[in-house]
């Protein structure tokens, strides 16, 4: 292979023979000089634009895979949302109406006989509870009683299956809107368990306890949660 070093022998070598010889040498090498320049700089150009491909490749696959990432993870968050809204929606209505300060009950004692055995068909107690309800001389306070707990039962488990759900899925929420899921959660899941406690003690005066929150909050944090779900849904 030709290079700079050989030439500059030859053109040395030359030189010395004489002057003419010597601009003769000189064009020769220049021209020579130049072709090799010019395919050093053309090989150098390719093996740049090579690399440059390469690296553009690269690049192009990093941003669809994240790409792909991020839609699959938005794609996710909108199976995820609705699924977590209703499931929490439902856990929190049901809490509310067990810890409401309002219950409405039938009056069972004012009911006939073939209107009450209809009512027993149809109601949540179980078998032995309506048999000791047909014989009960307090119908009222003892259906009031026991379906309480049947009532703290289906609440419990609505919310407990609100809480599993967003263990398993919550990750796929954006943080804001998870922690906003957790927050309400947790205080149906709270209000649940001292609404028992207080069913059990019974106290003269009724403490201030998470019942008194939910009452007080719930319905205002989840409107403030809706607004946010329905703005994430239309983004």
């Amino acid at each position: 292979m030709l290079t700079i070093e050989i030439l500059f022998r030859y053109l040395g070598q030359l030189v010395v023979y004489g002057g003419g010889a010597v601009a003769i040498a000189y064009a020769v090498f220049r021209i020579l000089a130049l072709k090799w320049l010019d395919s050093r700089f053309a090989e150098k150009l390719e093996a740049f634009k090579h690399l440059q491909a390469k690296e553009m490749e690269e690049v192009k696959f990093r941003i669809n895979f994240l790409f792909d990432r991020a839609k699959k993870l938005n794609e996710k968050e909108y199976e995820v949302l609705p699924e977590a809204w209703g499931r929490l929606n439902d856990a929190f209505w049901k809490a509310s109406a067990t810890v409401s300060l309002l219950q409405s009950y039938p009056d069972l004692e004012k009911m006939s006989d073939a209107h009450f055995a209809e009512f027993l068909g149809t109601c949540r107690l179980q078998e032995w509870e309506k048999q000791e309800l047909r014989e009960s001389k307090t119908r009222n306070a003892y259906y009031q009683q026991h379906i309480f707990w049947h009532d703290l039962s289906d609440a419990k488990t609505a919310s407990r299956e609100c809480h599993r759900y967003l263990s398993r899925n919550g990750i796929f929420l954006k943080s804001e809107v998870k922690d906003r899921f957790v927050l309400l959660d947790s205080l149906v899941w709270s209000a649940l368990v001292d609404r028992e406690v207080l069913e059990q003690i019974k106290p003269h005066r009724e403490p201030n306890t998470a019942v008194d929150r939910l009452r007080r909050e719930g319905e205002g944090m989840l409107k403030e949660l809706e607004a946010i779900v329905q703005g994430r849904m239309h983004e």
